[in-house]
């Protein structure tokens, strides 16, 4: 029969007692909303923009308006000049929201 100091050694730690895994927790959950949100509707062409829910599009708008970011207002001109840029949004779209 194992001690019962074996088996409180063993006991699977709660999350409130991993920090660590909290902090990954939260990261990843506004990464993935950020992601959703803003970087995916990017990588759709104009056309299709009602696949989204209008409280996400109004995130989008929101954020573009409020920030001014160069290389999203860009990306959503479909400017020429940043091709990369919407290749990184598709990259991230294709590759990396999966694997959330």
């Amino acid at each position: 029969m194992p001690s019962t100091a074996a088996s409180a050694a063993h006991r699977p730690r709660t999350l409130t007692e991993r920090p660590l895994d909290v902090l990954y927790l939260a990261y990843f959950t506004i990464h993935l909303f950020a992601s959703l949100a803003i970087d995916a509707q990017l990588t759709y062409p104009p056309s299709s923009q009602r696949l989204f829910p209008e409280p996400l599009r109004k995130v989008l708008q929101d954020y573009l308006t409020t920030s001014s970011d160069p290389f999203l207002l860009a990306a959503e001109r479909g400017s020429s000049d940043h091709v990369w840029f919407r290749v990184l949004l598709v990259s991230e779209t294709v590759f990396q929201i999966p694997c959330f």
